[in-house]
Formats: C-alpha cells, structure tokens, sequence
C-alpha cells in the first residue's frame, strides 16, 4: 500500500547504549513501552530515553502490561508475578506470585473488544420491512453504535502450563475470580467473549476447545470433521505445524507456517484458505486488524482479513514486537524503534483508492467510533457517520459484485448488501449488466435460469426498497429508526445530491413491472392494486399486447380512472365482471353516482338478479350512495317493481328514514292497501312520516274497513284520540280494540288520559245501551286495575241482567276469595315472625346475668354490696373481686 500505513516514527534508540544485556521480551502499554532483559526491566515514552524500573534475582522470561487495570505481569521460570504498573517495586495485594511454569499469557478485556466487534453485522436480523415502519417521535443527537452492555470493565488473564489453565478476572480495577482448567499442554489461546474461550493442545491440533466460563461446560471440535477439505490443508502437524490463532468478527483464524486460514464460529462454516509463499518467518502476532509476521531482516504486515500485504518493514535482527493503541513497537537485537501507524480515515481513503472495499469495511465495522472524531458533524451523531460510512464501502462492494463474473450467487451477495444497506434504486439498475436490462425492458419470454433467478433476486430488492421510499414520502414518516439510527432522505442523498424520491419509485415501479410480466405474472395484479408509479402508457401498451386486460382495469381502478375499466369490461362483454367492479366501485367516497346508473339497464337486461347484486346486497357498504339519484332514475324509466324493491330495502334494512323516501313507499303501498295492509302497518313503525297527508290520502280512497283501520296511526300521531274512538267504536264496532287502544294510550301518554278514554267508551255504551262490551271488555279486563269500577257501577243502569252480570260477579269473587286468601297467609308469616323473636330474646336473656339486691355470691355465699367490685367469668358465674383472687 502506497503510502505504507506506519510512516510516522515516534522515536529510536540504540538499546546498547542503555542495555549491557541482550534484550529478550517487549511490551506496549499506553505511550510507555516495557523492555525486558533477563535480569531487568526497562521503560521508554516514544523510544527516545530508556530508563530501568525494575532489577529481578530471577531469570525473566516474558512481559506483559495492562495499564487498564494497572498491573504488569512478568513471567519467570516456574513462577508468574503480578506487579503494580506504576509502583513496580510492589507486588499485587490481590494476587501472591502463582508458582507453574508458564507456556504463554493471553489477555483480554471487555474494553479493548469493542474495537472488535463480536456481531455478524451492525444490523440486526430483524424483518427489513419493519425499517420504513418504525417512526422517531422526537430526533436524538446521540445514539449509542453498539447494544446495550455493562458498563464494568471485565479483564481476564490466561496463563497457560503444561496440566492446567489459570483464569484471572477482574471488574474494574479489582480482582475477582480464579479459575483452574485442568487442560493439558495447552499452546493456543484465544478469549471469545466474557464467558467463552477457545484454545487448542500441542499433542492434537486439530481438536478444537471450547470452554464456557460461566457453566465450566468444556467441548470439542475436530476440525478434520468440520471442514470437507484435504487433510493436509488443515493438518497442524510436522512442517504444516499451527503458528497462531485468533479470534475477530466471530471468526477463527488459524495461522501455519505455509497457510492462513479463516472460518466462521460456532458454525464452523464459510472456509477461506490463504497460501503463503514465505514460509520462514520465526515469529508472528495476531493484533487486530494486523497480522505482523517477523522475519530475519523485515516485517511483513498483512490484513487479518483476507492476508493482502499492507506493508513491508525493513529491520534486522528483530526480537520482538507489540501493536498498541496505534503504535507498533519494534525490539531488534540493538535498536527499540516506535512507529505510528496513520489517521484511519487516511487509511480508508487508500483502501477506497485501491478498491479494497473488504478490508474498508472490516475497519469501519470493528472500529471504536472515536476514530471517526476528526471528521466533522454538526449534530456530532459519530454513531450516524459511521453507518453511512459503513453504507458508502459496502454499496461499492456490492458494486463490484454486480459486476465481477456475472454468476448467480454474487448476483444474489450484491442484493442481500444493497438491501442491507438501503441502496438507491437508480444506483442499482444502473450497475446490472446491459444483457440483462434488455429482457427486462423488452419483455423478452426467452431467458436462461441463471437470468430469470437474478430477476428474482431483482425483484427482492425493488419490493423492498420500494416500501422504505413510498414510508419517505409521507411528511410523518420523514425519519425512520433503523438499529439506533435515523434513516431520512439524506441517507440517499450521500451519494446522489440529486436524488428524487418519485422519479428512483417511477424507475422502480417500472422495473417491477417488467420483472413479473416476464418471470411472475400472477403477481401483477396485487402490484397493479397498489398505488404504483409506473409510467401509464407503458402499463397501457404491455398489458394490450399481452392481453392483460383484467391487469389493466385494475391499473385503471387504482389510478380512479373507472370508466375506462368498465369500457373495457364492457368490450369483453364481461358482464358478470362487470357487476363485481360496480359493487366495488359503488363504496367508493365521491365516486360519480352517474357510472352506476348510465351501467344500471345494462347488467339488468342482463340478468335481473344484477339489481338486488348491486343495490340490495348486505355485504356492500352504501354509506356513500346518492340513493335519491337511484330512485330518481328509476322513477324516470318507470321501473316500479325495482324501485318498490329498493325503497323498501332502503328503509327496513338501510334503516333510512327520510321523509321523502318514506312518502315515496307510502304512495307505493297506497296503490293497493289490500295487498299492501301489513306493510304499511310495518312502515307507520318507523315513525317518520308526514300524518296529515297520509290521512288525506286514505280519506280519498274509497272506505272500508282497512282504510279505517290505517287511519288510526295518523290520528294518534296527531294527538286525535276522539276520532280513534270513533273509528272504532261506529266506523269498526269493535269495542274491543278500542279499550286495548284506551290501555295502549296509558303506556305512551298517562293514566288520566286513558281512564277518561276509557269513560268516554262506557258513555257511548251507555248511550248505545250496549251493556254487555261495558261488562266484557272493561269491568272483566285485569288491566284495567287503574280504574275505579265503582264508578263504573254506580253508571250501570239498576234494571241490568243478573245472568249479564254474572260473568263480572264471579270474576269479583275469585278476586276476593283470592286476596283473602292473601291476607291469611300474610297473618300466619306474621305470627311466626314474632314466634322467632322471642326465641331469640330467649337466646339473648340466657347469656345475661340479673343481678338484684338478693343476689349471692357462689364462691362465699354472701350478697353483693352497691360499692362492691364484682368479677364475671367466662363460665357466667359472678363472684366479689376477692373472692376471685382466692379462686
């Protein structure tokens, strides 16, 4: 890479200068560097002055610093000391000096991971058609890139020896567990997160350990089952033997002295292979995102990822090195050399040049957002920028893709990324391969399998793209959280500051038509419901030339263009069609009433069930229906029956009480009240009509007694009881029906109303001298017990008929009989009500105790005084006070 990625020298010093030893161990921490010889232990800023620290009787073989939690670790012979950092003199208060001879130490803190990241993604695996559904109700400036976590700092040391592991952990800056795994000849060591680690044996390396830390559950993976490749490849034996292992972006790496590998855990799945032509390096570290290899006379520096060589440092007899916050310090036999390594946004900027967009991504996406502080932002969202970051480099992978060997599955690689990351639809169409935009532009029917599943693939990408766009256009729908994030129109317009939201869905839309006209037919008519922005006469044309009529009439119901449908229905003869799109039309609010009714004749002539179909069925909602317009109509064309049929149902079913259209029924009826008698009943239930013109109307018909009879709800609406009376009693003679009229009255109106009804009849009996209706239906009617039948009595003339009377007399006596009857159960209930207080006085006089001037003490026998203190006791015996202490 030009220019190499550590160009900055800090600083370099001759250690002969400072050291008399041979320098063998190397440590970085912070802006200090820890240099280790046998017997000491030295401390450099930058690599400009060398000072000593630290004299040790013991011979030191290795070191380790940890400033987070402020401790060193120097690793002796058979023994492993943990030292205070800034007072290495002191040895840790926590921890005594653990005696095991030390095969390697490996660190790991919940800090530092976070450089590197232990998702798949930053995007999680949820439905992507919940993006443009979710709303931001209020913008936040600060949103948080990673999940939730604890706050603590968690840190683990690994100490490995030949029979068992020692774990230590601290949270924060105090130690708080030990572990003993009682693994043998353990060589490699790699921490997966706070609970996991994996490592593996020098006596069997191809068995893969798992270990979890909170269950203490160990298993096993051998790799030569897991991966279907040549043994050879994988074997770490002999020559081939395992250098190195890590861990990053849940992946493994294994490196060999002729090989680099990579694969994806758990799953151990998706293996990628590495050869390597220099195969003699004697030295190697793993530190995220570098892979340094150390050679004789130079350094190779090469990507975790996808091992391409970023650099290549020239040195001699280099001893050690150590990458830390940036800084890579460099031990040689002679020299400590510090170097830096560039701003990352230069190095993205490279990668970007170099169209390595794979190792762009993996910085941007295992990144601490701090490293993104130096560019500007007015809301300082770092989170924000480093998605559209992150979004930018991978919109040019999928590029890429799209266009490198046009096989399926990059095809299908470059749309799951475009998707993922909310690519523009102009963006994509415009990178996929001419070929291909000609069949879909040409509609031509003969494609390949590859062609048709990338149209598949396509169509993927459009319908979900389409739904996150047509969210953008609503005004309440401008900002959408996407993992944390807000999505709005910016997002599209990093790329295109030009960007239209209708003109990328007029593309699209277009596009996704082409797209199931030529490989999925069936689905156009669910995307022709849609409110689409297809380009019309395109839609017009296609769907003509494949005689995609019924396509087309439901374009044209979406777009509310409905007389061209039913022009269409109407030159396919599709009456029956034609019925299903006016019952559907029929709902619509401010639909033209005249589409319905210019159509009416039609479907009747056709069938005359069409009618009820469309204006009586109870599964249509008419809430929008200009029925005065239907009626009109049919008054106009003199369609009686159908226009009885659809008055009626307007108000028994529709419950539409308009005055007018009652009236309208009424005339109907009125036509023939003999046949129409229990429906103009039904219709005066409703209530809403005009009265006087109803009696007027009856009043011209000739008499009878229906006409009569259908006179008598007007009157009554109209407060007219004496001419009900009279219709009933001269017009009908039906006494009878005239009482139940006079009780009817009692219900709606009052009492008084009705009993001076009820006299007015028994004053036109009198008269009529019809003595036996008086007798029949008003002295014998039990619900007439609001009346004083005294009075009627006292009217009835003194010469009337026993045998008349008798009915009444009998009926008078049962009655008697009956509330005699009544009131003798009643004395009975009473006399045994005051049986049962007594017995309850009883109850109550035997708990009590009466006490008189007679009355003695059972305990001395003598009488009780009025200034006495008596004493009772549970049993009910009463006894002097002092009689009770002796008790």
């Amino acid at each position: 890479m030009d220019p190499p990625l550590f160009q900055i020298q800090l600083g370099s010093s001759l250690i002969k200068e400072s050291l008399k030893e041979t320098p063998i161990a190397l440590s970085s921490s912070d802006e200090i560097t820890y240099i280790a010889t046998q017997n000491a232990i030295y401390s450099t800023t930058n690599g400009i002055y060398l000072s000593k620290i630290f004299d040790s009787i013991h011979r030191i073989k290795d070191i380790y610093s940890l400033p987070h939690i402020n401790i060193i670790i120097i690793v002796y012979d058979d023994i492993l000391e943990i030292r205070n950092i800034n007072n290495i003199e002191n040895l840790s208060v926590d921890i005594r000096p653990i005696g095991l001879k030390s095969n390697g130490v490996f660190t790991w803190n919940n800090l530092s991971s976070k450089h590197i990241s232990s998702s798949n993604s930053i995007h999680s695996n949820s439905d992507l058609m919940s993006l443009a559904t979710i709303v931001i109700d209020s913008t936040t400036s600060d949103y948080k890139f990673e999940n939730e976590e604890s706050t603590d700092l968690i840190s683990y040391i690994g100490i490995t020896s030949k029979n068992q592991i020692v774990i230590l952990k601290w949270i924060n800056n105090k130690f708080v567990d030990r572990y003993n795994l009682y693994l043998s000849n353990i060589e490699y060591l790699e921490f997966i997160n706070e609970n996991q680690l994996i490592c593996i044996a020098s006596t069997n390396s191809n068995d893969l350990i798992n270990v979890n830390l909170k269950n203490s559950k160990i298993s096993h993976h051998n790799l030569l089952n897991y991966l279907h490749i040549k043994n050879s490849v994988i074997s770490f034996n002999n020559n081939s033997q395992l250098a190195n292992i890590s861990y990053f972006n849940n992946r493994i790496t294994f490196l060999k002295y002729d090989s680099y590998i990579t694969l994806s855990y758990p799953t151990l799945k998706d293996f990628t292979l590495f050869k390597i032509k220099n195969t003699n390096f004697k030295y190697s570290k793993l530190l995220f995102p570098f892979i340094f290899l150390i050679y004789d006379n130079h350094i190779e520096i090469r990507s975790i990822s996808d091992f391409k060589l970023f650099q290549n440092i020239q040195m001699n007899s280099i001893i050690r090195l150590d990458y830390h916050d940036k800084n890579l310090s460099i031990l040689s036999k002679d020299r400590i050399t510090i170097l830096q390594l560039i701003d990352y946004n230069k190095i993205l900027d490279l990668l970007y040049h170099e169209k390595d967009y794979d190792n762009a991504i993996l910085l941007v996406e295992n990144l601490d957002i701090s490293n993104f502080t130096n560019l500007k932002r007015k809301d300082n969202n770092f989170a924000q920028l480093k998605f559209e970051t992150l979004r930018k480099f991978q919109l040019l992978k999928a590029i890429n893709l799209i266009h490198s060997i046009n096989d399926d599955e990059n095809f299908s690689k470059s749309m799951d990324i475009f998707i993922e990351y909310l690519a523009a639809p102009n963006i994509v169409i415009s990178n996929i391969s001419n070929d291909l935009k000609l069949i879909i532009e040409n509609t031509e029917k003969s494609i390949t399998n590859e062609q048709k599943s990338q149209i598949y693939q396509l169509i993927r990408f459009l319908t979900d793209s389409r739904r996150k766009l047509i969210k953008l256009l609503d005004n309440k729908y401008t900002i959408f959280k996407y993992n944390n994030l807000e999505i709005s129109l910016s997002i599209y317009k990093s790329e295109d500051s030009n960007f239209s939201i209708s003109e990328n869905l007029k593309l699209l839309d277009n596009y996704l038509f082409d797209c199931y006209l030529l490989v999925n037919p069936k689905m156009i008519n669910p995307f022709l419901r849609l409110k689409t922005f297809c380009d019309i006469e395109m839609v017009e044309q296609k769907c003509k030339d494949y005689n995609l009529l019924d396509q087309l009439t439901t374009f044209y119901y979406t777009r509310k263009e409905y007389l061209k449908s039913i022009e269409i229905l109407l030159n396919m003869n599709k009456i029956d069609e034609l019925v299903k799109f006016l019952q559907k039309i029929i709902q619509l609010k401010d639909l033209p009433i005249n589409l319905i009714i210019d159509n009416l004749q039609i479907i009747i002539n056709y069938n005359p069930n069409n009618f009820d179909l469309l204006l009586l069925n109870d599964n249509i909602d008419y809430s929008y229906v200009d029925y005065k317009s239907i009626i009109q109509y049919l008054n106009k064309t003199n369609q009686h029956d159908y226009l009885l049929k659809y008055l009626e149902y307007l108000i028994f079913i529709q419950n539409i009480v308009n005055l007018e259209i009652i009236n309208d029924l009424f005339d109907n009826y009125l036509k023939n009240i003999n046949t129409n008698y229990d429906k103009i009943e039904k219709l005066y239930k409703k209530g809403n009509y005009n009265a006087n013109q109803i009696l007027k109307k009856l009043k011209n018909l000739p008499i009878s007694s229906q006409s009569k009879r259908l006179m008598i709800p007007p009157l009554m609406k109209l407060g007219k009881y004496d001419e009900v009376l009279g219709i009933f009693i001269y017009d009908l003679k039906d006494i009878k029906s005239c009482v139940e009229f006079c009780i009817q009255i009692r219900e709606l109106k009052n009492d008084s109303l009705s009993r001076g009804l009820i006299f007015k009849i028994i004053d036109i009996c009198l008269k009529n001298k019809d003595y036996k209706s008086i007798i029949d239906y008003i002295l014998n009617n039990t619900d007439l017990d609001y009346i004083n039948f005294e009075e009627i009595l006292i009217k009835l003339p003194k010469n009337i008929s026993i045998n008349l009377m008798s009915s009444y007399l009998v009926m008078n006596m049962k009655k008697l009989n009956t509330e005699n009857h009544n009131l003798i159960i009643k004395s009975e209930l009473l006399k045994v009500n005051v049986i049962d207080l007594k017995l309850n006085k009883m109850g109550l006089e035997r708990k009590m105790f009466k006490l008189t001037q007679n009355s003695i003490c059972v305990h001395c026998g003598r009488n009780f005084n009025k200034s006495e203190i008596m004493c009772f006791h549970p049993n009910g015996d009463v006894v002097h006070y002092k009689c009770s202490k002796t008790m």
